[in-house]
């Protein structure tokens, strides 16, 4: 549990899902999504973060630790919800 709070942590001072303003996650977990390629389709696996006011996608779960040294989980896309129409 102490490493959960401290990855949380870590992810607020990044700016992640829940940042200082108690922007709270309402939903979180793997998602698949489509992608087309030339005549057909791939489904990825990404996780993604939903907040109050975005919507965030990774390669894998940000709270889970690396499996192999060096590897880094990158955010793949986000949607600001305040600015987005």
């Amino acid at each position: 549990v102490a490493g959960a709070a401290e990855r949380q942590q870590q992810q607020q001072q990044r700016g992640g899902a829940a940042s200082a303003s108690g922007n709270a996650v309402f939903k979180s977990g793997p998602l698949f999504i489509s992608s087309k390629g030339i005549g057909w389709k791939s489904w990825k696996k990404r996780w993604f973060i939903l907040t109050r006011t975005s919507l965030v996608f990774f390669k894998s779960d940000p709270n889970t630790l690396p499996q192999r040294g060096g590897e880094v989980n990158v955010t793949l896309g986000g949607i600001d919800l305040n600015n987005s129409g």
